[in-house]
């Protein structure tokens, strides 16, 4: 079960990842030491994440031989059912301490920041005048572009391979008292409260959805299949029917959930190899 996207966008390279250790180890301090290891390993872990690096998974030829898509090109990988899926607001949680934008202008500046010449193609496929606000569209690019279109590249790869694939999206608006009066809708991460039984608030409706989920997911691990127990069926994915459960109150299926917008991040993702 996949709960924070998908795995088949480009990873870095063994190289790329010793230099993003290297600016690390700058940043902190640790770049002349004569064992740069142990000083990372004894500075503050404050430090270590302040540093403004991102890290991820790297292709280092052995724990991680290959690039994900290239092993599910290959059938390189376990046949287990998979569970996978992604937040209908993943994006509005990464903007929280930072001023929003306001206006068109300042929209597209944001854009061209994060996405450079790609910044044009994404504002016509997200253009502002579709959404509330401005911000609206940027946490919807960012939240698409990073974590939905990614989980669902994932989703289609592995289901091309053969692979047993059931997708969802989370779509309930979570209220967290502790963070009024931001308005996170179904911010990244939301559901993970419902897996585990305690969400918030614990009004019915959203006690019956995290027990609907808990039964899903362990349905899964049980026999090897979510279904069952008079639940709403949950499709497996394919990409021709392409449908996926949308787990709301009440919980639907729903098909082509932002297809059109992630088939230009599939795009994307595609001209990042070839890079």
């Amino acid at each position: 079960i996949s709960e924070s996207g998908g795995c088949t966008t480009r990873q870095d390279t063994a190289a790329e990842g010793a230099a993003l250790a290297r600016r690390i180890a700058d940043v902190v301090g640790c770049g002349d030491a004569g064992d740069a290891l142990a000083c990372l390993r004894a500075a503050p872990v404050g430090e270590l994440l302040d540093s403004g690096v991102a890290v991820g998974p790297v292709v280092d030829g052995g724990f991680l031989p290959d690039q994900p898509r290239a092993l599910l090109a290959a059938g390189d990988f376990a046949d287990v059912p998979y569970v996978l899926g992604s937040n209908a607001d993943e994006g509005t949680i990464f903007f929280l301490g930072v001023p929003p934008v306001a206006n068109d202008a300042e929209y597209l500046a944001a854009l061209r920041e994060r996405y450079g010449e790609r910044a044009d193609e994404i504002a016509r496929t997200y253009p502002a005048s579709a959404f509330a606000t401005p911000q609206d569209a940027l946490e919807r690019v960012l939240g698409d572009g990073g974590l939905v279109c990614g989980t669902y590249d994932s989703a289609r790869r592995v289901a091309a391979a053969g692979g047993r694939v059931w997708l969802y999206d989370f779509a309930r608006w979570v209220q967290i008292p502790e963070l009024q009066p931001l308005d996170l809708r179904a911010l990244h991460g939301a559901e993970i409260a419902y897996v585990f039984g305690s969400p918030p608030p614990p009004t019915e409706d959203d006690a019956a959805l995290s027990d609907a989920i808990q039964g899903y997911w362990t349905r899964l691990a049980r026999d090897g299949d979510p279904n069952g127990d008079g639940a709403v069926v949950w499709p497996r994915y394919d990409d021709t029917s392409d449908q996926r459960l949308n787990l709301d109150v009440p919980i639907t299926v729903v098909t082509r959930f932002r297809r059109t917008e992630c088939e230009m991040w599939w795009r994307f993702y595609d001209e990042d190899f070839a890079s």
